[in-house]
């Protein structure tokens, strides 16, 4: 075994699914944690859910709550990781493990909007063939390109069809709550600090 980032240890694999529905929420409030903004285009949130969609069977089989199955490459992960059943060449033999949900896909929006961002950019101008070329290209995935792109295509045509994202109106104004909470939550430390 190659070395690994100290903390690195082997978990085994642990089905962490989520209805399409509750996928959707889920995607929408972690961009916004992350980015600190709600998402600017629908067409990238269709788009984008159609990689998870690929990669984890449209929710179903999210394995310990790595969204996008993110490798435990050698040396980038001090952390539990979780055995590639069957790798094949070129995939990696080890994908990270989560704590929850919230912790996966956070860290699969970091990881697109650091390393695949051109990618985010094919989904929002609502190409998702472009979308799958530049993972391709910025070395996301491996294996057969068509098969993701047909799949792909297909995934992000059917969120479109049942509009996956038009009930996530609600969250707009559960930000709001959740950062005034934020706001009024410090305040209320901070006076109790400062009159000790």
């Amino acid at each position: 075994m190659p070395d690994y980032a100290p903390g690195f240890h082997v978990v085994p694999m642990q089905a962490t699914p989520l209805s399409e529905r509750a996928m959707a929420v889920q995607f929408v409030v972690s961009y916004m944690w992350v980015t600190g903004k709600k998402p600017g285009s629908r067409n990238m949130l269709y788009n984008a859910l159609a990689i998870i969609g690929v990669e984890n069977a449209s929710g179903a089989a999210i394995m310990n709550h790595n969204w996008g199955n993110i490798m435990a490459g050698p040396g980038s992960w001090g952390g539990p990781a979780w055995p590639h059943p069957r790798p094949q060449p070129g995939q990696p033999a080890f994908f990270r493990q989560y704590p929850d949900h919230d912790s996966g896909c956070e860290a699969w929006w970091r990881l697109m909007l650091r390393s695949y961002r051109p990618a985010l950019e094919r989904a929002a101008a609502d190409d998702p063939l472009g979308m799958v070329r530049e993972l391709y290209r910025l070395g996301y995935v491996v294996g057969n390109q068509r098969a993701y792109e047909r799949r792909a295509g297909e995934l992000a045509a059917g969120y479109k069809r049942i509009r996956l994202f038009e009930g996530a109106g609600w969250l707009r104004a559960d930000w709001a709550g959740a950062t005034a909470l934020a706001v009024g939550g410090a305040a209320a430390i901070y006076l109790g600090v400062a009159r000790g």
